[in-house]
């Protein structure tokens, strides 16, 4: 808890230094900081989703009739976030395709 806690605050606190610093850029260094930016938000999301299932373990008895919430908040945080991450992916893949006149990005 405490690891994944400490990666998802400070990786928030830079992401927002980092997109407070983008204002007085050009749009080539821009692009950059962005992409930047982005890998930077996936990392604190992960952070902060690790550190709440670990703290929610922690916190729930252990005993054989709560033992299944445990595992729906599991699946709830890894059916989310996972799959937000294969959408986000697959409308990349599309906008990709794009770029190469294949079909149209939405």
């Amino acid at each position: 808890f405490s690891i994944s806690n400490s990666i998802a605050l400070f990786t928030s606190v830079c992401m927002v230094l980092l997109l407070v610093s983008i204002i007085p850029y050009r749009e080539d260094s821009l692009l950059k900081f962005l992409i930047i930016a982005h890998r930077m938000m996936w990392v604190a999301v992960a952070a902060m989703g690790s550190a709440y299932v670990s703290a929610v373990s922690v916190t729930l008895p252990h005993s054989g009739e709560t033992k299944w919430l445990f595992y729906t908040i599991l699946a709830i945080a890894i059916l989310t976030l996972g799959g937000m991450f294969v959408y986000l992916r697959f409308k990349l893949a599309k906008c990709v395709l794009r770029k190469v006149n294949l079909i149209k990005c939405l």
